[in-house]
């Protein structure tokens, strides 16, 4: 988005001035226009230069009797005032006073400097002093080390207007050069007026003095050098003036210092010359010259711009050795680097670091990490890095504000941001532009355009006027919501203003149109902006193949992106993105992995993104092995997961029923700092119901609560509301629950399983003689729950034939199990026989359909026949309670062999045998003991649908199958489904088969129009029969 450009290029430009402003180098730089520091000029006597000549001798002019008169008079009158100012005791001498005078009265004073100072003062307000005589005070002043005075007088003469550069500078070093002999013979002098050439850019007759100098013996000094190569290397066209400076200059006497060496290799990196930065680092130590801690940072720093990682940290080992502490600049270069590439882990490392160190974070670097980790979609982990750094007394300026406030927004946290920017205005700092477009694209972003359109009036408010970015913004949020119109007539009034259109506003309609499905209307504005410009850029391009790929055309989405290649646009990863989503979302994933493949090969890093794309489809296709390979994939080539990774991959092992996966990969996301969506949530709740792990479903509900995803929650967790109250008892039955104070009501409980005798009862519920109650027995899923004047008294487990007596000494009239028992078979036809496939141990899923699906009317009126196909059992207690269950419930057909899923087809054959031959059905189907099933179909047709939870066959293809079966000419294979499609295939070989794929066959939750739910927990059947009996 170009609010995330101009994010960017504001985060950066801050970071680039503070760069600027703590580099070491160009600190020294600045600091010598105030602060002088004494040198000894180098005097230069080569073998070679026989040339050099001395300072010419200073010869005044003479004065006249009278002239000598009145400066003897002056200056025994200023050298006899006390505390007088000079204006009145030398007021009877200001007709008389002139140039001349000013220069002999100092011969006579020169050896008082403070005079020397007051008396120039005066004779400055009187007329302005001639250059020889502001030279002669430059030499006193320079000769009595107060270089502040000597540079002040110097500068001033060069501030005069209308100077003619060229020849002042040469009136200028004559006068200088004149009075040097006699009036101070100070070299440093030379020096100061060098600095002052130099601070005012006048870096020719900088270069024509330093070379005039060394005419008379003269270098000068390594400080003022350096900065003259500061001052040259602070602009990018006079560098290499800079590195030929720094090349010449030790010919004719210069010796470079550490401080030189860091100003060319600063050089030597904004001229992205960086192998040469470094050749000049190793050889500065070759020449006896130590590098600091500056020189090391300088060229990591550049490393990290470039991303070279490795070398950058191989430099900083190399500091480490040398006893080299790195410094916040170091330190704030790999923070800046390992965001830029997605590492924020690592970044974090490096915080980490800096502490133990001793180098305290500033804004910049706290204001980066939080950058990039909202850039990531962790909004959680930068606002625990927001929380620390003011923990740490670093106060967070108005871009780290801002910073977070668009993280939020991003994340469509509007409340966080809102709040965020009232805090921010409360603590007086004023947003900006870039402030208030983050909000605006936020609201936009979460549909609630009218609140961003607010927040535009609001800014014009305050003073700020909107800029490109905030109608574009705003014209995204209008064709998000299909009035495209609407954003071309504000984006006409953003033209009226005088703010021209650029390639992000024309992207922007180009999205609302692709969005819209109207991909013709789109490519017209590409077309018009390829003849009137703006030209498209690669975001143009990759928008339209992103619609051609969503279509299905893929392979105009090629032949587009052969077009932006043609024009020289670069492909980003953004644009791959959009591909490996075609290839995805059209089923050619083995092109998808190929894409994946040719883009490592290129050295184009694939993002989160990317793999997801993959993922997703090889998840959908129940591929979890190539899916976790993906995933493993990812994360070795140094991509960092997202939140929508851990999304895909949860609900893919969900599907495949790897729970413990999957509730360690929701604990490794929330640990991270992401929220997984309602619809991961829904499948661990699924997954952890099926078994049996009602507390911890109920966690996990309440977490999915408090988290709050935007995702209304499907009507079976509903459900789950009203079943709060028996979590705990149905904990007492499996007997893991460690809350002893409820639990001890078990132990009377414990006294009657298993006993002949009645026993005396100590209720734990205060019965009196005369005092009415209402007690209540419900069935739950393991046991029954007895419940007096509404209040829970206890639990107990199921036992077939279980009479409640035995439990509660009360007496009911008939079986409370009877209601439950399978109606007797019909002697005619019935129109549907259901066979359901279930295990020995299965007793709570066979209750849950006999209390749900079999107390349809159709079955209980017995014109629909449903029975359950269970095997024998490995144990042989489990065979004797199923032994027991089939003669009491009457609804479970025994199929006399040892039940495993490898022969679980024979169960199918059983089913098709039962009902051809004993019930005489005209349909059969066949479904498992966790399929609900809608008995009374909403069509008057029943469906022809073939998948194993739930299909339905007619009663002649059920006869084929058992005279093949008895023929042993049935091919029989170990998945049953797969086997019936075989047989169906075989009994029906002339004609043909419409493959029919609607959600309506096969649903996983509790919604309108179905004919089957497929894996439903006991829970869950109980609930969907409630619901089919309230809404039908």
């Amino acid at each position: 988005m170009p609010l995330t450009d101009m994010k960017r290029l504001t985060i950066f430009s801050v970071h680039c001035l503070r760069i600027i402003l703590h580099h070491p180098c160009l600190g020294f730089a600045s600091n010598c226009s105030s602060v002088f520091l004494r040198r000894n000029l180098s005097q230069v006597f080569s073998a070679s230069s026989t040339n050099t000549r001395p300072f010419p001798d200073y010869s005044p002019k003479k004065p006249t009797i009278k002239d000598a008169e009145l400066v003897h008079h002056i200056t025994t009158t200023i050298k006899l005032r006390r505390s007088e100012p000079l204006r009145r005791v030398l007021k009877p001498y200001e007709s008389k006073f002139r140039s001349d005078h000013l220069i002999w009265t100092l011969m006579n004073i020169r050896n008082d400097y403070d005079l020397v100072l007051d008396f120039f003062d005066w004779a400055c307000v009187r007329r302005e002093p001639t250059l020889e005589a502001r030279c002669i005070i430059v030499q006193i002043a320079t000769a009595s080390k107060d270089l502040k005075m000597a540079h002040r007088l110097i500068l001033d003469f060069w501030k005069k207007p209308n100077l003619d550069i060229s020849l002042s500078f040469t009136h200028f070093l004559e006068r200088l050069t004149y009075t040097y002999k006699d009036w101070g013979s100070d070299p440093y002098v030379f020096d100061i007026f060098f600095q002052v050439l130099v601070e005012a850019g006048l870096f020719n007759e900088a270069r024509n003095l330093f070379n005039k100098l060394l005419s008379y013996g003269l270098v000068i000094s390594v400080d003022s050098c350096n900065l003259f190569l500061a001052r040259l290397a602070s602009s990018l066209d006079r560098i290499k003036m800079a590195i030929k400076a720094f090349n010449e200059y030790p010919e004719v006497g210069v010796y470079w210092n550490t401080a030189s060496y860091n100003i060319i290799i600063h050089s030597l990196c904004e001229l992205r010359k960086i192998k040469e930065a470094h050749h000049l680092l190793v050889q500065m130590e070759l020449r006896g010259c130590i590098p600091d801690v500056v020189s090391y940072s300088t060229i990591i720093s550049r490393y990290c711009i470039v991303g070279d990682l490795q070398k950058a940290l191989k430099l900083i080992e190399q500091m480490k050795i040398k006893g080299l502490k790195p410094n916040p600049y170091t330190y704030s270069s790999m923070v800046l680097l390992l965001c830029k590439t997605g590492k924020l882990s690592e970044a974090e490392k490096v915080l980490r670091e800096m502490t133990t160190q001793g180098v305290i974070p500033d804004n910049v670097v706290y204001t980066t990490l939080i950058d990039g980790f909202c850039k990531l979609g962790n909004v959680s982990a930068a606002c625990r890095l927001f929380d620390e750094m003011q923990n740490r007394k670093i106060d967070p300026d108005f871009i780290a504000y801002t910073t977070l406030i668009h993280g939020f927004c991003q994340a469509g946290k509007m409340v966080d941001a809102d709040k965020l920017f009232n805090e921010m205005v409360t603590k007086g700092l004023e947003p900006d532009e870039v402030t208030y477009t983050a909000l605006i694209d936020g609201y936009c972003k979460a549909g609630e355009v009218k609140k961003a359109f607010s927040l535009h009036n609001d800014m014009v408010q305050v003073g700020l006027t909107p800029n490109i970015v905030t109608y574009t913004v705003l014209a995204d949020g209008l064709c998000k919501q299909g009035e495209v119109d609407t954003a071309n007539e504000l984006l006409q009034e953003m033209c009226m203003k005088g703010l021209q259109l650029n390639v992000c506003t024309y992207n922007t309609i180009v999205n609302g149109l692709c969005k819209l499905g109207n991909i013709t209307e789109a490519e017209k504005l590409m077309e018009e902006m390829k003849v009137a410009g703006p030209p498209p850029d690669t975001f143009t391009y990759t928008t339209l193949v992103d619609a051609y790929c969503k279509t299905g055309k893929m392979p105009i989405a090629h032949s587009l992106l052969q077009e932006m290649l043609d024009r020289g646009l670069q492909p980003t990863v953004v644009t791959f993105n959009v591909l490996m989503n075609g290839f995805c979302m059209s089923g050619m994933l083995e092109d998808g992995d190929r894409l994946l493949k040719w883009m490592l090969k290129k050295g184009i890093m694939p993002n989160a993104t990317t793999y997801n794309s993959l993922m997703k489809q090889y998840s959908i296709k129940n591929n979890m092995r190539i899916t976790t390979g993906i995933y493993r994939e990812m994360c070795s080539a140094g991509v960092m997961p997202d939140g929508n990774t851990y999304n895909i991959l949860i609900k893919g092992h969900c599907k495949a029923r790897n729970i413990k996966e999957a509730e360690f990969l929701h604990r490794e996301m929330v640990g991270k700092g992401f929220v997984p969506t309602a619809s991961s949530y829904n499948a661990l709740i699924k997954g952890f119901y099926k078994r049996k792990k009602i507390a911890e479903a109920r966690e996990l509900f309440e977490e999915m609560r408090r988290q709050g995803p935007r995702t209304e929650a499907p009507r079976w967790l509903i459900c789950l509301q009203y079943l709060n109250s028996l979590v705990k008892c149905e904990k007492w039955i499996r007997g893991d629950d460690n809350h002893s104070e409820e639990s001890k009501a078990l132990w009377w409980l414990n006294r009657l399983i298993g006993r002949t005798k009645k026993v005396t009862i100590d209720w734990p519920y205060p019965f009196a003689e005369g005092r009415l109650f209402v007690l209540k027995v419900s069935a739950g899923l393991e046991g029954y729950h007895v419940n007096v004047d509404r209040r829970h008294v206890t639990s107990f487990p199921y036992c077939t034939g279980f009479v409640l007596e035995d439990a509660t000494r009360l007496f009911v009239n008939g079986d409370i199990d009877v209601q439950w028992k399978a109606p007797p078979l019909p002697n005619g036809r019935v129109e549907l026989f259901i066979g359901i496939l279930s295990a020995g141990n299965h007793f709570a899923e066979r209750m849950a359909v006999r209390k749900s699906m079999m107390q349809h009317k159709l079955i209980k009126y017995s014109l629909v026949v449903a029975r359950f196909f269970v095997a024998l059992h490995g144990s042989k207690e489990v065979n004797v309670e199923l032994n027991k269950e089939a003669d009491y419930f009457g609804d479970i057909v025994i199929v006399p062999y040892m039940d495993n899923y490898n022969i679980v087809v024979f169960k199918t054959i059983a089913i098709c045998q039962y009902g051809h031959q004993t019930v005489a059905a005209k349909h059969i189907m066949k479904c498992d003991d966790d399929t609900f099933v809608r008995v009374e179909w909403p069509e008057e047709d029943y469906p022809a649908y073939a998948k194993g939870p739930g299909y339905i066959i007619s009663s002649d293809i059920a006869e084929f199958i058992i005279s093949e079966f008895e023929k042993q000419k049935l091919r029989l294979f170990k998945i049953e489904d797969v086997s019936m499609g075989m047989w169906v295939e075989q009994f029906n070989s002339s004609k043909p088969v419409e493959n029919v794929c609607s959600v309506r066959f096969c649903q996983f939750g509790c919604i309108d129009d179905y004919y089957t739910a497929h894996y439903q927990s006991p829970r869950q059947m109980m609930c969907m029969w409630g619901k089919l009996q309230q809404h039908g």
